[in-house]
């Protein structure tokens, strides 16, 4: 099956997500011809808040769904669920997919940034796809870290995934060790993009690793942010790092 439906379907898998969700879809839904919202047992408002923001732009862009079953945390818990168990991140991550109807999908998670500066130029850029010769997007993330005292952006903490992926049944969700991973079963142009101001938030005042069953991180990706939370936390070797501006903190609505 393929969506030749012209226009990008965000996908937004979201736990627990009331504090930061609201600001990452007022952000977004400008971008966007559809926003799915899959919300997975959250004990917060977070349902709350995505109904909410979607009757303030009243456009009906934003769809949400409830996931019903409880997942395996990720690391080696999730890693020995079988990947057609209603309990793993595989599973739910692909019956998320199935809610697309747009050619296109892109995996926002939660707790993604898009600075308004990038807003129009990411919306020309979607619109310009087709669907019918098939782009395979990874874009470049800088993390971020909110604490009291401030939002540090390491200059070494950017990472890079597939973000951007056809709508068809050949492109899919699976099992890569700890984590999920977007694949292909078809040809498609690759292209990287970092021409974006997209932040990937972490809250040093929440307890970022809950959904995690190991403290062992087996990439250097997680070591890394491990490492930067428990300076930060614990404003250790600190000097030097990088933080937002007053101004950039407001306009991604961190102030």
């Amino acid at each position: 099956m393929i969506s030749r439906k012209r226009g990008v379907s965000a996908i937004i898998r979201a736990k627990n997500e009331a504090h930061i969700i609201g600001r990452c879809l007022d952000l977004i839904y400008p971008v966007f011809d559809e926003i799915i919202v899959v919300d997975n047992n959250s004990a917060d408002q977070t349902q709350k808040v995505v109904l909410d923001i979607e009757k303030t732009h009243s456009k009906g862009k934003i769809k949400l769904h409830t996931y019903p079953f409880d997942l395996s945390r990720i690391g080696p818990e999730n890693a020995a669920t079988d990947d057609k168990s209603i309990h793993s991140f595989v599973y739910f991550s692909n019956w998320a997919l199935k809610h697309a109807s747009y050619a296109y999908l892109f995996k926002w998670d939660a707790d993604m940034l898009l600075h308004p500066d990038s807003a129009t130029d990411l919306r020309l850029y979607l619109d310009s796809l087709s669907p019918y010769w098939p782009i395979w997007g990874s874009f470049k993330l800088q993390t971020i870290y909110v604490s009291d005292d401030g939002v540090y952006a390491p200059e070494d903490d950017v990472n890079c995934e597939t973000h951007l992926a056809p709508n068809r049944s050949d492109v899919f969700f699976a099992k890569n060790g700890y984590f999920e991973l977007l694949t292909k079963n078809c040809l498609a142009k690759h292209k990287t993009f970092d021409c974006f101001r997209i932040y990937e938030h972490k809250d040093l005042r929440r307890d970022e690793f809950a959904h995690w069953s190991t403290d062992h991180f087996v990439t250097e990706r997680k070591r890394r942010e491990a490492d930067y939370f428990a300076r930060i936390k614990g404003k250790k070797g600190i000097e030097g790092i990088r933080q937002l501006s007053s101004e950039c903190r407001s306009e991604i609505g961190l102030e």
